[in-house]
């Protein structure tokens, strides 16, 4: 759970978060809670709550997370209600885990579909970090591919590919699309790799292994036929 103060005269405001979630007397799920006492005002959030508020954020354009982040600029909300969502999210595979860094699973919503513009039912699913944040592409410079880059100095395009968050080398080569080929094949072991590695994880979830081996299959079927690729 994390805990924000925020001084106010002589109460301090606390706003908690992450703690367990639960029903009311009416089997509502709860969202959040005000306790007050004489000097301290603290407003708790449920996991769910902090769940839904986050994805309210990112479905609404003129939220601070819709204003300065493009890549949620046409994301939309496709679950009925906060208690549908409630009701979903308890039943999914890994909801509410941590991993051993600490971190909880993250609520995806374009691994199972990907490229989808909406957070709904049969789009998300919860997933370790590691695996959230393993189909961000960057953006390559000067119209190059992804994981390529130029290196004037040696007059050589290098390679790179993000493992965990560290950027690891793959080497430089004469042409683009020859570095671009090396990064292919590195993405492709890579998240076999992550693969086996969830098939291990508590929480395991079928239909995120498929979505995975999906993108092997892509990786695979470009490198096959030279192509470059544009989005995983």
């Amino acid at each position: 759970m994390g805990r924000k103060v925020l001084a106010m005269g002589n109460i301090n405001k606390f706003s908690t978060h992450g703690c367990d979630n639960f029903r009311d007397a009416s089997g509502e799920w709860v969202k959040s809670w005000t306790i007050r006492t004489e000097d301290t005002l603290e407003c708790r959030y449920t996991r769910l709550g902090n769940l839904w508020n986050a994805m309210a954020d990112r479905c609404n354009p003129k939220s601070f997370v819709g204003r300065t982040h493009q890549s949620y600029s046409d994301v939309n909300n496709g679950f009925e209600s906060f208690q549908q969502f409630g009701d979903w999210a308890v039943e999914q595979p890994g909801f509410d885990l941590v991993e051993g860094s600490g971190k909880r699973n993250a609520l995806d919503k374009d691994l199972l579909t990907p490229g989808s513009r909406a957070y709904s039912p049969e789009s998300c699913c919860f997933v370790p970090q590691r695996l959230n944040n393993l189909f961000i592409l960057p953006r390559a410079p000067r119209d190059l591919p992804i994981g390529v880059s130029w290196e004037p100095s040696r007059k050589k395009y290098a390679s790179c590919i993000s493992v965990d968050g560290k950027n690891k080398r793959l080497g430089r080569y004469d042409t683009s699309e020859d570095a671009h080929a090396a990064w292919q094949k590195a993405k492709a072991q890579e998240v076999e790799r992550l693969m086996a590695w969830y098939r291990e994880c508590p929480g395991f979830d079928g239909r995120v292994f498929d979505a995975l081996g999906s993108r092997v299959n892509k990786l695979r079927s470009d490198i096959a036929s030279n192509a470059r690729t544009v989005a995983l």
